[in-house]
């Protein structure tokens, strides 16, 4: 029993050893993207940090810009510094260190030393780290504070550094701002947010779209053909928002944009084809109706993406971390309703002797209490995702 007891007691030294080490040694390139410390469940503070970010550049050196942290107060243990491009919001620019024995150079976004961190966890009231700027530009510091593990702030200086070529001396001083216990970068992700939440919808119109419309052809083949078109433009039309709006802050070589691109070009073209779709008795009519078909899946396969990508990069900087499996959820739940679709027509087509009008009012039913069953189930997956997305 001793025995066992020393055991127990070795291991849970051993496990918080390396909890305290990943927290010293500064080597934090999993939170580059977030700048949120990996401390368990703890999250950012939501008070005023005692700390600020200093910048000056000198006259002798003008590509060069001294970065100081300074402590208000009490010290901080650990810190990690980025510099952003204001307008991409990407690791831009080289830091040189001042102070080897207390800071590290850091690889974020697959740039050389484009961050800084600590190397102990000893108190630290001031740090200097000098940065080269790649041209001229405004440029943002961010910074996080740790003063011990579970308390730690997320800094983001909200003044740009404007950077040009000048003879005189330009020094600039920015005190932190309010953070509210996430990592926002609102001008990075404000057209991601909402061109997320608009496929994130879109993704509803397709099964949605199987429902009415085998209703509809049941009882009417011209409105078949009437609800068929409408459900297409309004996919179309999310489709066209979704572009608008990832283009807000221009366009950035990423998946999230790319994909929006492609789905709706892949939407035109259905609707373009669907005008000119051949009669029911052509010779050719079978291509038309294969290519229809794995255009919408192909549509129907990139928009899920989409929509994960968009949320993974809302979810990097958010302090919910269960957006993706919310959205795997809504998914699997599609992905089996859709395949309750399949058995309904196949069960239909086993049944075609069968055209009374009684049997026709059946599957009807039966689609409307599918459609019914449907909406009442993802209703709640959309709407807490849709909550989240416009709250992080």
């Amino acid at each position: 029993m001793c025995q066992i007891k020393l055991l127990f007691i070795i291991l849970v030294g051993a496990n918080s050893l390396q909890v305290v080490t990943s927290y010293a040694d500064g080597m934090v390139q999993s939170a580059c993207e977030s700048m949120t410390p990996k401390h368990g469940s703890n999250r950012p503070q939501n008070t005023i940090a005692p700390y600020k970010i200093d910048t000056n550049i000198s006259s002798s050196n003008l590509d060069e810009i001294m970065v100081i942290l300074r402590a208000n107060s009490e010290a901080f243990l650990g810190f990690l510094l980025e510099a952003e491009d204001s307008q991409w919001h990407r690791p831009v620019g080289t830091f040189t260190l001042i102070d080897s024995a207390q800071t590290q150079l850091l690889s974020c976004g697959g740039r050389k030393d484009s961050a800084v961190s600590h190397t102990n966890n000893h108190p630290k009231n001031e740090i200097r780290v000098k940065w080269k700027r790649p041209k001229d530009g405004n440029y943002t510091f961010r910074a996080t504070f740790v003063q011990q593990y579970s308390k730690f702030w997320v800094d983001e200086l909200r003044d740009p550094v404007t950077t040009t070529s000048p003879t005189t001396i330009t020094s600039v001083t920015t005190v932190k701002s309010t953070v509210t216990g996430t990592t926002s970068r609102p001008e990075q992700r404000a057209g991601y947010k909402e061109s997320t939440a608009t496929e994130l919808v879109n993704l509803a119109i397709p099964l949605t779209y199987g429902c009415l419309t085998k209703m509809a052809f049941y009882s009417h083949s011209g409105l078949w053909f009437r609800v068929h078109v409408s459900l297409m433009s309004l996919f179309a039309i999310g489709n066209i928002i979704a572009l608008v709006l990832v283009f807000v802050d221009g366009w950035m070589t990423e998946a999230h944009p790319v994909l929006v691109c492609v789905v709706t070009v892949l939407t035109f073209i259905q609707i373009v084809v669907t005008f000119c779709r051949c009669g029911q008795s052509h010779e050719l009519r079978f291509i038309f109706n294969w290519f229809h078909r794995l255009n919408a899946l192909a549509i129907v396969c990139l928009t899920v993406a989409t929509v994960f990508t968009g949320l993974a990069s809302i979810e990097a900087n958010s302090p919910h971390p269960m957006l993706q499996k919310l959205m795997g959820g809504l998914v699997a739940w599609e992905c089996l309703f859709f395949i309750l679709q399949l058995l309904m027509i196949w069960w239909r087509k086993t049944d075609q002797n069968d055209s009374s009008k009684k049997m026709t009012n059946a599957y009807t039913i039966l689609h409307l209490a599918m459609l019914v069953v449907f909406s009442i189930s993802s209703g709640p997956f959309l709407v807490v995702l849709l909550k989240i997305i416009f709250t992080s």
